[in-house]
């Protein structure tokens, strides 16, 4: 999380402070791959059925991680190595 010192002011009735968190443009492409990628919708719906070991799968903030790892297709067509 990420403070972000110019939005904070003062007024009249209280405080207004915002936190805003930086995030890079490659993890929302990551979100969306596994949204819509079809190795993506069986693996979530094996993740939902309880079939996959907790030990080797992680799935935190819409990603999923293999032993610690985030995990993409490498076939997607969402997938752009640059």
């Amino acid at each position: 999380m990420v403070a972000d010192g110019q939005y904070r002011r003062q007024e009249e009735e209280g405080n207004l402070l915002v936190i805003s968190r930086a995030e890079s443009c490659w993890t929302k492409e990551v979100r969306t791959m596994v949204q819509e990628d079809d190795y993506f919708q069986d693996l979530n719906a094996n993740w939902e059925a309880g079939s996959l070991d907790p030990l080797l799968y992680q799935k935190k903030g819409g990603i999923f991680y293999y032993k610690g790892w985030i995990l993409l297709n490498r076939v997607s067509s969402d997938l752009v190595m640059a």
